[in-house]
């Protein structure tokens, strides 16, 4: 679920976008982590060819922000 990819960032990075989605009419709605803290111990995000949906939003968001691998 998007939601719990939101929440588990909250936990791990400043505030960032995580994620957007677009409708058709070019609408669109930002998914923001909120809590502004920031987790300062290693993290790694193992993913593999059955990882989907929230689980790639997560490592895409870990990986773009630079605060694990």
């Amino acid at each position: 679920l998007l939601t719990a990819v939101c929440d588990i960032f909250n936990n791990i990075a400043p505030e960032k976008l995580i994620v957007y989605t677009e409708d058709k009419n070019g609408e669109k709605e930002e998914y923001l982590s909120g809590k502004g803290t920031n987790m300062d111990v290693p993290l790694a995000v193992l993913v593999n060819g059955n990882s989907a949906s929230a689980a790639e939003i997560f490592a895409g968001a870990v990986q773009d922000y630079g605060i694990g691998t």
